[in-house]
């Protein structure tokens, strides 16, 4: 389950989820009506305080215990101190712990894992201040019974078992502050039993234990078997939660993809090793020779690799978006540095060197004035010098505006493709501004469907996967003030756009608005050539077509002749010279050579129609049709309407008689319609033909090479064949331009 918490803004009630790890715990709110906002955001800025309050608290609580060990007889570079005390690498990890803590608690009040790196690291440092002030009282450099008791129970209530407890519940549930699944809630009671045994275990010492210099055991030092128990039960338990946390995490990391994978593997790693050296140096309690020194050193190593990890998981990879807020610690912390040296250096140096001069009951106090107003004058541009250091280590390239904007340029440089020029601009942009994700159109917006789109995102998401809770700024992209473009741009939850960073979207929309123009120029350029070619191709294949179709003509025209038309012209051949052999012709004999000469000419005429007869130049398209449908196509029915029975253009009426004797059926009834139309003739043949059983058909060849020389020559006018279907047949349409061009 997600971790959630309720808090008031703006007079309504903002629920924060945890959500799912990517960029971070993302906050939606979920807007009601509420008289209480006011209370809620004083509420949200009080966790805020508090979280760097207890962070203070830590730094103070390490500070108490380097002045007790310094205090104590042990000097600090003794073993003692070095690796029984572990000072002061214990320390330094628990600060760095609770720095990285209140970083997250300042951008999300109410993350829990940011609550628990604070809380388990404060506990730490009580634990080693209670454990050094402990060492005070049994050197008797302090003399306090109840001091030393109070110090005992304290070390064994904090310390580190209970940091290695929380940090064990931090690995369970993070980063995104929720578990692996429901079966996980068992193992995170593994910690919390760890520590109720400790807690108890320490309740049943006796307060004697803790008077001991070590060296004596006192009547009653030995615990009980009850608290030996508790005690060994914790230890057993705190060794098992921070394995099962490592565990956690390793699986974790197997899970995720892309930028969580990035941000997972430095939190996991830490983890692992500070795991396993924990571990090691726990059981080496067991070993013969006791615990080498290496262990505790390499555990606090670990320990702090732990916080860094966690730390540059944020910094690097946004892991909680927090750059804004780490960037002016940054600074802050810099002119607070700049601020003490200087005072101590200029003001109180220089002030005492003058006073000197003056004297030793000298009271010259203007020196230290002038010094004064020294430092608050250079303030000012170390401020602005700091800023911009602090916002290139957080940003890098995006606290550049002006490389950002040169880096642009040289890509635009470059003429990327139509197809690239969105792209390129959407990452660079993106990465200039630190934007959650920028989508970059391209194209004219008055044309939907030829505008490209590109979009990039900061974790590599799938853009249907980006934030829609946010509403993206959209900067138009113009070019002689008529927009070729856009760019959205969606920022991180909590950032809002800086002052310098609209000034370089502004810039780069300026920049990109020239690229979109010739890009647009050159988009449209190819496509004009790509239908050019196009074009040039179809051309190409309709007159390759055209010399087939003609070549075809021809072979199957002298084909014709030969079987239907020379039979009977050899055989009047043959009575011609059979008659002039005997100088005899009979009557008889010259009504069968007349019969089979008019045969040849009929057949010549049947196998002849797709040749233009010399009616159709004559008379025209109506006459010549008319008289060839009645020799090849018997069951054909010509009906032409008035607008059509005149003459028309020659290469008009010539692609209309083909048309109509090369598609009309010569073995079935058909309806041929003629007549003009919007300056067009309309030739539609319609008849039962099933153009799929003819294609298969014997005849199929022939049928197919007709049809495409029809449609070649209609096509060459500047016409169109269509052909509809029906419950009756098919109709077949021709629309030839009355005034083709010429070509």
């Amino acid at each position: 389950m997600p971790v959630c918490g309720g808090c008031y803004v703006d007079g309504a009630i903002a629920l924060t989820i945890v959500g799912p790890m990517g960029r971070g715990p993302n906050p939606v709110e979920v807007r009601r009506s509420h008289s209480g906002g006011e209370s809620g955001e004083s509420r949200l800025l009080t966790m805020r305080a508090l979280g760097w309050v207890l962070f203070a608290a830590t730094c103070v609580m390490f500070a108490l215990q380097g002045i007790f060990l310094a205090a104590s007889n042990v000097p600090l570079a003794s073993y003692e101190v070095l690796v029984d005390q572990v000072f002061p690498l214990l320390g330094i990890g628990a600060v760095v712990g609770a720095g990285v803590g209140a970083l997250i608690v300042s951008r999300y009040p109410r993350n829990l894992v940011g609550w628990l790196f604070i809380i388990g690291q404060l506990g730490n440092v009580i634990g080693l201040a209670a454990d050094a002030f402990n060492l005070l009282t049994t050197q008797r450099v302090v003399e306090s019974p109840l001091a030393a008791q109070i110090s005992g129970y304290l070390r064994d209530v904090s310390g580190t078992i209970f940091t290695v407890n929380v940090l064990s519940v931090i690995f369970m549930i993070a980063p995104d502050g929720r578990l692996l699944s429901k079966r996980w809630r068992f193992a995170v009671s593994v910690p919390i039993a760890a520590q109720l045994f400790w807690w108890a275990g320490a309740a049943g010492k006796s307060p004697d234990v803790y008077l001991s210099d070590g060296a004596t055991e006192p009547p009653g030092m030995r615990g009980t078997l009850t608290e030996e128990l508790l005690t060994s039960a914790g230890f057993l338990a705190t060794l098992l939660s921070i394995s099962l946390g490592a565990i956690a995490l390793v699986l974790r990391l197997r899970r995720s993809t892309g930028q969580q994978r990035l941000q997972l593997r430095w939190i996991t790693t830490g983890a692992a090793v500070l795991a396993l050296t924990f571990v090691l140096f726990a059981l080496s309690d067991i070993l013969p020779w006791g615990t080498p020194w290496v262990l505790p050193e390499a555990t606090c190593l670990a320990y702090i690799f732990f916080s860094v990890s966690v730390g540059l998981a944020i910094y690097r990879y946004r892991l909680y978006d927090i750059d804004v807020i780490l960037s002016r610690a940054i600074v802050l912390a810099v002119l607070a540095v700049f601020v003490t040296v200087g005072y101590i250096a200029v003001v109180v140096a220089i002030g005492s060197v003058l006073t000197a001069l003056g004297g030793p009951e000298s009271t010259l106090y203007w020196p230290s004035l002038v010094a004064t107003a020294l430092v608050a004058v250079a303030f000012q541009p170390v401020r602005r010098h700091v800023l911009r250091v602090a916002d290139q280590l957080v940003y890098g390239n995006r606290a550049a505006p002006y490389e950002a904007l040169a880096t642009l340029s040289r890509r635009l440089a470059n003429s990327p493709s139509p197809d690239a020029l969105p792209t390129s601009v959407a990452e660079a942009t993106g990465r200039a501004i630190g934007a959650a994700s920028i989508v970059a159109l391209f194209g004219q917006t008055s044309e939907p469907t030829q505008v490209r789109r590109a979009a990039w995102s900061a974790n590599g998401s799938v853009p249907g996967s980006m934030r829609t809770d946010v509403r993206p700024l959209v900067f138009p992209v113009l070019d002689m003030a008529e927009q070729v473009g856009s760019i959205e741009v969606t920022m991180p939850p909590g950032r809002t756009l800086r002052p310098f960073e609209r000034h370089l979207l502004e810039g780069v929309a300026t920049q990109a608005g020239v690229a979109f123009r010739n890009a647009l120029l050159e988009a449209e350029l190819a496509g004009k050539v790509r239908q050019s070619e196009d074009q040039s191709a179809e051309l190409a294949a309709s007159r390759r077509r055209l010399l087939g179709v003609e070549d075809e003509a021809r072979e199957r025209l002298a084909g014709a002749i030969r079987r239907s038309v020379v039979p009977h012209l050899a055989a009047v051949e043959t009575e011609l010279e059979a008659g002039s052999a005997t100088d005899e012709f009979g009557a008889a004999r010259l009504e069968t050579l007349i019969g089979e000469t008019e045969d040849a000419l009929t057949e010549l005429r049947l196998v002849c129609r797709g040749v233009f007869p010399a009616l159709l130049d004559r008379r025209g398209l109506i006459a010549a049709l008319s008289a060839q449908l009645d020799l090849t196509h018997p069951q054909a029915v010509l009906n032409v309407d008035h607008s059509a029975d005149r003459r028309l253009n020659r290469a008009v009426e010539a692609a209309g008689y083909l048309f109509c004797v090369e598609v009309a059926p010569t073995d079935r009834a058909s309806r041929i319609d003629l007549r003009v139309e919007d300056d067009a003739l309309v030739a539609a043949i319609t008849s039962n033909l099933e153009w799929t059983r003819e294609i298969a058909g014997s005849a199929g060849m022939a049928l197919v090479v007709g049809w495409q020389h029809c449609r070649d020559r209609v096509a060459a006018l500047d016409g169109t064949v269509t052909v509809q279907r029906d419950e009756i047949g098919m109709t077949v349409t021709a629309l030839i331009p009355l005034n083709p061009r010429r070509r």
